[in-house]
């Protein structure tokens, strides 16, 4: 709801709320059962970017499309 119907005010609150989502501490293990570990965050990522983009929220889209942890995260590939 921030991302259709806010403005710039919430950008911080959901860049938060994001890197919040982001695991910080990963244990060893298995790689499989470790990359499940960021599926909540690319999940919200991704409903972020389709709200903004039906929103036409483009500022906040490219805030949230430049942060470097979602950046690597996608450039990456977990879910071999």
């Amino acid at each position: 709801l921030l991302t259709y119907y806010g403005d710039d005010r919430y950008v911080k609150l959901i860049k938060k709320i994001i890197l919040r989502t982001y695991p910080t501490q990963i244990p060893g293990g298995n790689m499989k059962l470790i990359s499940t570990l960021y599926f909540p965050t690319l999940l919200l990522y991704y409903v972020i970017i389709i709200s903004t983009i039906e929103a036409n929220n483009y500022a906040l889209l490219k805030e949230i499309i430049n942060l470097n942890k979602i950046r690597f995260l996608l450039k990456i590939n977990l879910f071999h």
